[in-house]
């Protein structure tokens, strides 16, 4: 028969939650863009659309539906100030790595197929940031057309999910 003191027990316990606490850690690889997590922030833009001069500040958010290696896919929710109808998700692809300086991972997406649009929409508009952290911070740029279109911005995103 083996006897266990109070003492023994709650050394085994602390044991176990030592290990375990190690073993849940995130790892200094762990997934940056984890699926279902949710970046919020603005989203700006400048420029004209066929001519005309659109200025405006977007709320925002990426939501990541679908990891596989470095490439994930997601949807990105934009609203503009009251007035402005524009409130719509784009589908978006693309890819994370780490950054070439050793610091946080370059984020890499493109819209390619958007829902829920009740305003003009974009697609094929690449993205490029880096991700330190919770902030994903970047910029997008309308690619070069014949309509005289020639928006552009920058993004900023924290991880809130």
């Amino acid at each position: 028969m083996v006897r266990t003191t109070r003492r023994g027990f709650a050394g085994a316990v602390l044991f176990a939650a030592g290990a375990a606490a190690v073993w849940a850690a995130p790892t200094k690889d762990a997934d940056p863009l984890p699926v279902e997590s949710k970046w919020k922030g603005k989203l700006t833009q400048k420029g004209k659309i066929r001519g005309n001069e659109v200025p405006l500040n977007l709320d925002a958010v990426l939501t990541v539906t679908k990891r596989d290696g470095d490439k994930f896919e997601g949807e990105l929710f934009e609203e503009g100030e009251e007035g402005s109808g524009i409130k719509l998700t784009y589908l978006v692809k693309g890819e994370v790595t780490k950054a070439k300086e050793g610091k946080g991972h370059a984020v890499a997406f493109k819209s390619f197929d958007f829902k829920d649009a009740d305003s003009e929409t974009f697609i094929n508009i690449p993205y490029t940031g880096t991700l330190a952290g919770k902030e994903l911070k970047g910029t997008w740029k309308h690619p070069a057309n014949d309509d005289d279109t020639t928006i552009e911005g920058e993004f900023t995103l924290e991880l809130v999910k």
